[in-house]
């Protein structure tokens, strides 16, 4: 085996992580047709415009506007639909996973880069990202992409290498902000290697140059943070937020969803886990650093008086480093065993069953977590529930019999990007300007929108034989437009974890 390996090498490290990443694509096609959710329909409705619209529009949001950029050419080129936006971040994801495993061989060896890129492929939290029209998978991309370059540019010298890595540094900061505490780490990382020659040699251009790349967003980035301080829907962080989060990294679950055997499995795995890395820490500090340093970050400007930022997928380039840790560290334990295996038999034999129950441990782990993924498909952790606008049109589709235009109350906004992306010729998706408020910079779209947007609701209602009223949770008739009257109504609760949607059919009470 070892020479066939050997003799076989070149080819297995070109199509071994091509195949990996295969298995990454499979692992997330499954979930890409499944209902989108707010921040997904957001970004589509936002593709819809033009280049200078979309930076105009995130300006006033949370998030920079590079993904959006790259979503619009994709859908373009691809169609509009879930599938193939969705897609977009798999493939990212994939390429993300090559990265890591160029990294790995590069840092480690062609082993690690293996196991380890097989281990971030069948992660349920990666997973779940690359099945997301989000730029989260996009982070991971840069991220690996970065790190591959800084850790040449150390080694080789080359100017060029720490350029490269500069414009990757900005093109993060213009895809999501928290990749600047991965920045964090890795520049303890290079100041641990060159101290006073970071400055004798002019590192530090590097970070000018990346700086000065991402200077022109710098003033929205300053209003964005002062509009998240003016109060965001994000919880308080807390032991329990962070426990959570390590369940999402591995088992892709919360403590309060944990059963027993669940709560059982997770202690197992982090007694395995320290124990594993604890053997090899010295091997991966740098590992270790990405993978803490974030973190740690991110929970100090959660803390007051700051407002709470601390989301996992927010990270999702450390949970990366999460999941390597403990394969890595079972791969140089074995090597470092060898010589000790090969002197005392019954040693190797309670090593090697040592390392088969550390092995076992990480498999269950990883399947029970693939498991939940697919169980609770896109549930959303932060609001407790499951999307399901898609089924709800398809359920407006089946009670009407002529081509009914589908109002969106103005009581549930968010509800209008949801449906909008599922909007027909048939049953186009609209909603009344004079009803909405536009109190969040999330709806400014919605205002300057030409998209579903109805300016004189009045004569809508004149010239509308009938069309169906949409909200979540709307219970009394004095939530109805004024000047209609219902004609057909009905109630809907498409999963014991989505929210009740309540449809009237209205037509103008003059008819």
């Amino acid at each position: 085996m070892k020479s066939f390996f050997q003799s076989h090498k070149r080819s297995l490290c070109i199509f071994g992580p091509v195949l990996i990443g295969l298995i990454y694509i499979l692992l997330c096609i499954a979930n890409l047709n499944q209902s989108i959710w707010f921040d997904e329909s957001y970004g589509a409705y936002l593709v819809r415009f033009k280049l200078s619209d979309i930076v105009h529009f995130t300006s006033i949001d949370v998030h920079p506007p590079l993904y959006y950029f790259l979503l619009k050419v994709w859908a373009h080129f691809l169609g509009f639909n879930a599938f193939s936006m969705r897609l977009l971040s798999t493939m990212l994801g994939a390429g993300a996973i090559l990265f890591a495993f160029k990294w790995l061989k590069y840092k480690y060896s062609t082993k690690i880069a293996f196991i380890g890129s097989l281990a971030l492929a069948t992660s349920p939290f990666i997973v779940r990202y690359g099945q997301e029209m989000r730029m989260y998978t996009l982070v991971l991309f840069i991220f690996f992409a970065a790190t591959y370059f800084m850790q040449v540019a150390i080694d080789s010298k080359k100017k060029i290498f720490w350029v490269i890595y500069a414009i990757l540094i900005a093109t993060g900061m213009w895809t999501h902000y928290f990749l600047a505490f991965a920045w964090c780490a890795q520049l303890v990382y290079i100041l641990s290697i060159y101290k006073l020659d970071f400055f004798r040699k002019k590192l530090f251009l590097v970070y000018v140059l990346a700086v000065l790349l991402f200077v022109p967003w710098t003033p929205y980035l300053y209003s964005q943070f002062h509009s998240v301080q003016q109060g965001f829907w994000i919880p308080d962080v807390s032991i329990e937020s962070l426990a959570s989060a390590w369940t999402e990294f591995t088992i892709y679950s919360t403590g309060s969803m944990a059963s027993n055997w669940t709560t059982l499995l997770v202690i197992v795995h982090i007694i395995t886990y320290v124990y594993i890395v604890s053997k090899s820490f010295k091997k991966q500090r740098y590992l270790g650093i990405l993978a803490t340093l974030p973190i740690l970050l991110l929970v100090l400007v959660s803390l007051p008086p700051l407002k709470s930022m601390f989301v996992p997928r927010y990270i999702l380039y450390s949970a990366a480093c999460i999941v390597l840790m403990p394969t890595i560290g079972l791969v140089i334990s074995m090597d470092s065993d060898k010589k000790l295996k090969k002197k005392n038999p019954k040693k190797r034999r309670l090593a090697l069953s040592q390392y088969v129950a550390i092995s076992i441990v990480l498999i269950v782990t990883t399947v029970f977590g693939l498991f939940n993924l697919y169980s609770n498909g896109n549930y959303i952790f932060s609001t407790g529930e499951y999307p399901t606008t898609k089924q709800l049109y398809e359920n407006i589709d089946g009670l009407s019999a002529g081509d009914d235009a589908v109002v969106v109350s103005a009581k549930t906004p968010l509800l209008i990007y949801n449906l909008s992306f599922y909007s027909t010729d048939k049953h186009p998706v609209l909603f009344f300007d004079d009803e909405m408020e536009y109190q969040w910079g999330s709806l400014t779209p919605l205002k300057e929108s030409y998209f579903g947007r109805i300016d004189d609701s009045k004569k809508f209602k004149e010239n509308t034989p009938s069309f169906w009223y949409v909200g979540e949770d709307l219970d009394s008739t004095t939530d109805i437009p004024e000047g209609t009257e219902i004609i057909e109504e009905a109630s809907l609760q498409l999963h014991d974890k989505g929210v009740r949607y309540t449809l009237w059919k209205l037509q103008s009470k003059d008819l």
